[in-house]
């Protein structure tokens, strides 16, 4: 038998840590299963992730928080003994994508790139006054930095703030950023966007070429999460 339920996942948020510990949870809240009010009820639900449960709870509690050690998919699911309803899951995987050239600054090509909140997804634009409003990243092949918006003199107080990592590993994003860094290919670094909400980005520069970088991206959609693998 399946328990009937509705549950709502729109909402997963970070539960804020403190600024020096390199840590992150998650509260996850769903809404009531119609099943609960019924005459038979069910006993709770259950939190999973990545196919493991992590918890069970009482019917009319609706909200759990966690530090997962790893990026994947949280499920939640109403049961009543060993019966279970279908599950409503939400991921924290990264929006990923490879190959993309930001051009010389002297090119006529785009040099700057900028993300929508929403989807995770990058747009590519010419480095002007015109696009300040949306460009996140700017790249001056010059001195071989990424920069950021808020930074140019032509972009004044009208430009994104973004903030950018040393070099890094880490799973998590760090918590000390700069306003421009010096690059090196092969390297990864982490950006920070500050601008419309919190939202880290995994930022790797796979090549360069005649003043070109080719660079890939993981975009983390859920504000202000901090991991990044």
């Amino acid at each position: 038998m399946v328990v009937q339920n509705l549950l709502d996942l729109s909402t997963l948020r970070l539960q804020s840590a403190f600024r020096q510990i390199l840590t992150e949870s998650l509260t996850v809240t769903w809404g009531a299963s119609p099943t609960e009010s019924s005459e038979d009820g069910i006993d709770g639900y259950r939190v999973y992730f990545n196919g493991t449960e992590q918890a069970e709870l009482d019917a009319g509690v609706y909200s759990y928080v966690f530090s997962p050690n790893a990026l994947g998919t949280i499920e939640v699911v109403a049961y009543r003994g060993d019966d279970e309803s279908s599950a409503r899951s939400v991921s924290t995987a990264l929006v990923e994508r490879q190959s993309i050239t930001l051009a010389n600054w002297t090119s006529t090509d785009p040099s700057s790139i900028g993300w929508n909140r929403s989807t995770g997804l990058h747009t590519l634009y010419s480095t002007t006054s015109s696009n300040a409003g949306v460009i996140d990243l700017i790249w001056d092949s010059r001195d071989n930095t990424l920069n950021s918006p808020d930074q140019a003199t032509y972009f004044g107080a009208s430009g994104h703030q973004t903030g950018i990592s040393d070099a890094t590993t880490a799973a998590v994003a760090p918590d000390d950023f700069y306003n421009f860094q010096e690059v090196t290919i092969g390297e990864r670094y982490v950006l920070k966007l500050v601008t419309d909400g919190t939202y880290y980005v995994e930022f790797t520069v796979e090549g360069g070429s005649g003043g070109n970088i080719t660079i890939s991206y993981g975009f983390q959609k859920i504000r202000g999460y901090k991991r990044l693998r």
